[in-house]
């Protein structure tokens, strides 16, 4: 059980992990590890329906564009950093794909020049 101290504690590192802001009573209104989970799953990832491939709301573009504003320290404080790294171990590269400039937006296309001069 959690003493009201605890539950606060709990619930600051919560927020701060997850950026939510979460109520100081979360603790007391989803009592079981498991309810908790679900209700924190929910917040982070809303059912938002799945399209047919079970690929969720979001395309990859979208994605790897919400990726890619989570900081890295964050995604070490979550404990995502190791699993993260071991996924990217065995991803496929990507083909060399010619690049459509004229629709690349100014960041995507420094990111692309910086890739192919190995980021000098």
């Amino acid at each position: 059980g959690f003493d009201s101290l605890a539950a606060v504690e709990l619930r600051n590192r919560l927020n701060t992990v997850s950026g939510l802001r979460l109520p100081s009573t979360l603790i007391f209104d989803y009592a079981t590890p498991a309810a908790l989970a679900g209700h924190l799953l929910e917040r982070l990832a809303p059912a938002t329906g799945e399209h047919e491939d079970g690929a969720g709301a979001h395309d990859d573009d979208e994605l790897r564009g919400l990726i890619s504003r989570i900081p890295v320290a964050r995604i070490r404080e979550a404990g995502l950093l190791d699993s993260l790294l071991k996924l990217s171990e065995r991803a496929p590269e990507p083909a060399d794909q010619a690049l459509d400039i004229k629709s690349m937006a100014v960041a995507d296309l420094v990111r692309a020049a910086l890739d192919r001069s190995g980021g000098r």
